[in-house]
């Protein structure tokens, strides 16, 4: 399964041959979720009957680019020696843009769909409503489709049809996977026969192969899905470490030392790998190494580089005022010991009883153990507290964290889905040093409210 069923089916019903299409529809979705294998299969579907062109709006740098590569296609014409490369037309404002539109035959259908959409807010501020609205201004049975994966509040565009793409089921990640099966074989019988073993040890180990079948990568799947599953439902950071894990898991079977069917201890065997493997993701927001926290030398270029791409990225973060101080309170929820609330967070929390300062030459921070579990009561609790103005308890403020779990930047330990109930319990993703950029966004010192650092 490379496609959802489902997405495709909402677009067939809203552009459908001999039919009105709409003004423009919304394809939105999480990254890696399959939305432009969805569009694709559409429009390959869709072919016979329906003129379509799909644009990278990341390499737009300049309207004109968006603007050739539309007629370019619907005139059917491609670039090449014999016309020097050039476009149809040179076309530098919307307003040839729609005289060429025009011209085009009124009998048939035609369909832009544009990728990374996001990137055109950057552009003209006329670009979007007019891509939104081509019907009006063309009289053409014409359809624009923006592909992205940010809410549609941020375009402040009119209302429109919004089809999403859920993120991938675990099943759906295991059907996905499974297609890789073949090609790790081949790699594995590659590797037996480059490596240094004797004739009879590779024949041995080619055997053994054969019962490294689709159910036992199946079985590595479930595990491997298990681990990491709540940390992130990007497709293409699954599948990168699921095949950089695989080699780990099957390796202790050539050796015989484990049997083939001992799932129990192939788990165990593999355990070490995966939670190292989960820490260490080069993809995802990470926490500060240990080595950090100790004070070790670390290599002062790369770390100086990742400070600077955790600034970058914490300011142009594109969420709400609020959402962000949920992130800040998430964070400090997950590395503060619930009985340190009180001192924390209240004004007025009493006197506190004097202690004897211990050393802590061997002790290890809070935040080196990782993030701890907490309840959506505890974390309004500190955002509340945290937050200079008053606000009510609203569905969208609890909206915001379920924007914040879609995103990876929290994740349920239990209760998933009973946020609103508020049964739920959650775990922070985020690093210091990322949650520290954040406050600076919002003008709040993280560092205060961390037991770590009192």
């Amino acid at each position: 399964m490379d496609h959802n069923p489902n997405v495709i089916n909402k677009l067939s019903s809203h552009i459908s041959k001999d039919e009105q299409f709409p003004n423009c529809l919304y394809l939105f979705g999480h990254k890696s979720t399959g939305k432009s294998v969805c569009l694709q299969k559409f429009l390959k579907d869709s072919e016979d009957w329906l003129c379509s062109v799909v644009i990278q709006a990341a390499v737009c740098y300049k309207s004109q680019i968006l603007y050739e590569t539309v007629i370019n296609k619907f005139f059917n014409h491609k670039l090449s020696r014999d016309n020097n490369y050039e476009s149809y037309a040179k076309i530098d404002t919307v307003e040839n843009f729609l005289k060429y539109l025009n011209a085009l035959d009124p009998a048939k259908s035609f369909l832009i769909a544009i990728e990374n959409a996001e990137r055109l807010r950057d552009m003209e501020f006329n670009i979007l409503p007019i891509l939104t609205k081509l019907q009006e201004f063309t009289g053409l049975n014409i359809s624009c489709v923006l592909v992205s994966h940010i809410a549609f509040s941020k375009f402040d565009l009119s209302p429109m049809i919004k089809i999403h793409v859920p993120d991938f089921s675990k099943a759906d990640l295991i059907a996905i996977f499974s297609n890789d099966y073949e090609s790790l074989q081949e790699e594995i019988i590659a590797d037996i026969h480059k490596s240094l073993f004797n004739e009879i040890e590779q024949n041995q180990q080619l055997e053994i192969v054969k019962s490294l079948d689709q159910e036992f990568y199946k079985n590595y799947l479930s595990i491997f899905l298990n681990v990491f599953y709540k940390v992130t439902r990007d497709l293409s950071e699954l599948q990168l470490l699921a095949n950089k894990c695989y080699k780990s898991y099957y390796a202790p079977v050539l050796r015989r030392e484990i049997k083939v069917n001992d799932v129990t201890n192939l788990w165990r065997n593999i355990t070490k790998l995966l939670k190292t493997t989960l820490n260490s993701s080069s993809l995802r927001i990470q926490n500060l190494s240990a080595s950090e926290f100790d004070g070790k030398q670390v290599n002062e270029d790369s770390s100086g580089e990742r400070k600077k791409n955790l600034r970058t990225f914490a300011q142009t973060l594109e969420l709400p005022f609020f959402a962000k101080y949920l992130l800040i309170a998430s964070f400090l929820a997950s590395h503060n010991d619930a009985k340190f609330d009180k001192r924390l967070f209240m004004k007025h929390h009493g006197k506190e009883r004097k202690r004897q300062q211990k050393a802590k030459v061997s002790e290890k921070l809070n935040i080196q153990f990782g993030p701890k579990s907490f309840t959506i009561d505890r974390l309004l609790a500190i955002f509340y507290a945290i937050l200079d103005e008053k606000v009510g308890l609203t569905c969208n403020l609890l909206a915001q964290i379920s924007t914040l779990v879609d995103l990876n930047f929290l994740t349920f330990s239990s209760g998933e889905n009973n946020i609103m109930e508020g049964t739920a319990k959650l775990q922070s993703t985020i690093g210091l040093d990322f949650a520290i950029n954040i406050g600076r966004v919002v003008g709040f010192n993280v560092r205060q409210y961390l037991t770590d650092f009192h």
